[in-house]
């Protein structure tokens, strides 16, 4: 739908961690960069909110899902007793990997602060950060930067959440200013991911019970989803330039 908002103003403060982002500081850690992302998306102006709210309730099946309560967590014990080739115990397995976004201290610690925002904010923030290891699982996203970046443009073309759309934006600045040679590759990952969740059903009102035992294959062809079709089959063999991801 098209709109035409006035422009809200940006900070000085916006500005100034917009390009500690950019331009990181050597040796910056992966959970630096989530903590400046999270203070990037708290400098913005707060009437942002209302807005994105109302985009992300036009996004299909979002309205649905997220009027109830917001999900707990997945109970990994008890998706750790299903055979290993069900879906159930892959997620176990992907929630006990590091790196995991729903097992990281810095986001767990940050999903009591998500669930204040205004919905469906709050249901979505916190659903993603829950279930972005099974939704990669069935969406067929792995843990190479690239994908990463990818499934950043999935979560956009999903729920349209925000937090993939600023993590986007500074992917983009970043590779304005540092023009690596594997540009092509890094765009083709972030618009083909966002291509994807626009096209794959809304995995954000998807009653999992019936698909824990099946197999990871089984559970995509009764979602109909196609797992995605990374721009790692077809890039060069140089690894090119890896994009900072969360």
């Amino acid at each position: 739908r098209s709109r035409s908002p006035e422009p809200l103003p940006i900070s000085p403060a916006c500005w100034d961690t917009l390009w500690t982002i950019v331009s990181p500081a050597f040796g910056a850690g992966r959970q630096g960069y989530a903590q400046q992302m999270m203070d990037l998306a708290g400098r913005l102006d707060p009437r942002i909110n209302a807005r994105m709210a109302a985009a992300a309730l036009e996004f299909p099946g979002v309205a649905e899902a997220t009027a109830g309560g917001i999900p707990e967590p997945f109970d990994v014990e008890w998706l750790s007793q299903f055979p290993p080739a069900s879906l159930a115990y892959a997620l176990s397995q992907e929630i006990l990997r590091p790196g995991s976004s729903a097992a990281d201290p810095y986001w767990t610690a940050a999903i009591p602060y998500l669930r204040h925002m205004p919905a469906p904010l709050n249901h979505i923030n916190v659903t993603v950060i829950q279930a972005m290891p099974l939704w990669a699982l069935v969406a067929g996203y792995t843990t190479r930067a690239l994908d990463r970046v990818a499934l950043g443009g999935f979560l956009m073309g999903q729920v349209g959440h925000h937090y993939s759309a600023l993590a986007s934006a500074m992917t983009l600045t970043s590779a304005s200013f540092r023009r690596p040679e594997n540009l092509e590759v890094v765009l083709d990952s972030l618009f083909k991911g966002w291509a994807h969740g626009r096209d794959a059903p809304p995995l954000i009102a998807v009653d999992w019970a019936p698909l824990w035992a099946l197999r990871v294959d089984q559970a995509r062809a009764a979602l109909k989803i196609n797992a995605f079709d990374s721009p790692y089959a077809h890039a060069r063999p140089s690894p090119g330039w890896a994009p900072r991801v969360v």
